[in-house]
Parts: structure tokens; C-alpha cells; sequence
């Protein structure tokens, strides 16, 4: 059900690219790419949140970028900028969440509050702390 949500390959290639590049690239060369990920976030649209997290924490390489992200002082305000794209979503998570937990291993304990008061931050925390 969840890999049936919308998700464009466009839109994957942007989450790669915004994460990768967060992930990757230094303090300066983000600082010189900040316009260019800003527009990338406005680019992506209006996505389900656990579409978008399903996308990340399966794939791999995008999970453990989160994990590299989350661990840096100031790469892991890109938590933020997540946050507000999973927000922009009022679409119910209760019909996918028992796929997603199973799917990305993480106990439906840890995250359903969370989700149910829209606190994305606190789920990607969650998410990246158990990858």
C-alpha cells in the first residue's frame, strides 16, 4: 500500500539530491547551495509524510545519509526543512503506519504520538536513531 502513494521518480531524485548533498558537501559549499536546495524542498510538493519517510529509510544509502545528517550540530537542520515538507501533508497515516513500521523496523510505540501531533522532527529522530 505504502510504495502505491504518489512518489515520482522526479521527485525521488530530489530527496536523493537534497539529502546526498547535506550529506556530503561541506559547511561553505552548502552555504553556496543553500538556494538551490531551497528550491528543490519547494519543488518537491505536497507528499504523504510517510510516503516520503518510507522513500528514505528503506533505501540505504538515504538512511544512513539521515544518520550522518542527524549526527552533525549543523547539518541536522535539515531536519527542519523535512519536517516542513511532512507537514505540508494532511493525509491520514493510520491506514499505512503498521506497513511502515514492519517496513523500516522500528516499534509503532516510538513513533505513533509523535505522528499524531504532526511531530516530524521527533519521528525522524526516532527513524534515524534505530537505522
Amino acid at each position: 500500500m505504502l510504495d502505491e502513494l504518489p512518489l515520482t521518480s522526479g521527485q525521488e531524485a530530489i530527496l536523493k539530491d537534497i539529502i546526498l548533498s547535506v550529506a556530503k558537501k561541506n559547511y561553505l559549499q552548502l552555504g553556496f547551495d543553500a538556494f538551490r536546495l531551497k528550491a528543490a524542498w519547494k519543488k518537491l510538493g505536497v507528499i504523504h509524510p510517510l510516503r516520503v519517510l518510507f522513500y528514505i529509510y528503506t533505501t540505504p544509502e538515504l538512511a544512513q545519509a539521515m544518520k550522518s545528517i542527524c549526527k552533525d550540530s549543523l547539518k541536522k537542520l535539515i531536519k527542519g526543512d523535512l519536517a516542513d515538507q511532512l507537514s505540508l501533508s494532511n493525509e491520514s497515516c493510520e491506514p499505512y503506519l503498521d506497513e511502515f513500521v514492519a517496513a523500516v523496523q522500528v516499534p509503532r510505540a516510538d513513533i505513533e504520538a509523535s505522528i499524531s501531533k504532526n511531530d516530524w522532527k521527533t519521528v525522524i529522530d526516532s527513524l534515524t536513531n534505530q537505522t
